[in-house]
């Protein structure tokens, strides 16, 4: 897991200046807490990193990775016996999508734990919809440190009240990528 934005951006947000360093420590802290909760809610990491996956056979030529999108693969093996990657669109081998892992004259052989992957899938860099989700959540949770667990005070005769949960637009970008399985393996 990762930050999905910046101090330089969240103090930007914030409207706080760069020259000011009193609570960077507290807000670095907000930052990553922010962004392990969004990845949390997605169910998924989203910067790039390289994975080894050891996964069932299903007697199929396709299969789903389990991190998306997928940007290269390294090595596939089914049964020990490893897999060349096509070198054309007539050769046998191995060839991926963002989702999908294809073989040409091979099958993901039926079998337990028999199919090994290893691939790099993320994002590069964190796409700009779901920083500023980040963003936003991070201000709400700014403005409200102080009143961390209070949801109402009266003051003056005068009730107050903080909204506390993310608005629907903000999870509806968090929705849209949040892990999905499609017709591959699952947890």
């Amino acid at each position: 897991m990762g930050d999905l934005t910046t101090l330089a951006a969240a103090k930007e947000w914030l409207g706080i200046p760069s020259t000011t360093t009193t609570d960077d420590a507290l807000l670095s802290k907000h930052v990553s807490r922010v962004s392990a909760a969004a990845e949390s809610y997605m169910g998924r990491t989203i910067a790039s990193a390289s994975y080894t996956e050891t996964v069932n056979g299903r007697g199929t030529s396709k299969l789903a990775f389990h991190r998306i999108p997928v940007t290269a693969v390294a090595s596939v093996t089914v049964n020990g016996v490893g897999i060349p990657s096509r070198t054309s669109p007539t050769s046998v081998g191995f060839s991926f999508d963002t989702q999908l892992l294809y073989l040409s004259g091979y099958t993901f052989t039926k079998g337990v734990q028999n199919v090994v992957l290893q691939y790099t899938a993320g994002f590069a860099s964190i796409p700009a919809d779901l920083e500023g989700v980040v963003l936003e959540i991070l201000a709400l949770r700014w403005a409200n440190k102080d009143r961390v667990g209070v949801s109402s005070k009266a003051l003056a005769g005068e009730q107050v009240s903080w909204f506390h949960n993310a608005p629907q637009d903000m999870k509806d970008v968090l929705d849209s990528y949040s892990r999905v399985y499609a017709g591959g393996y699952g947890p």
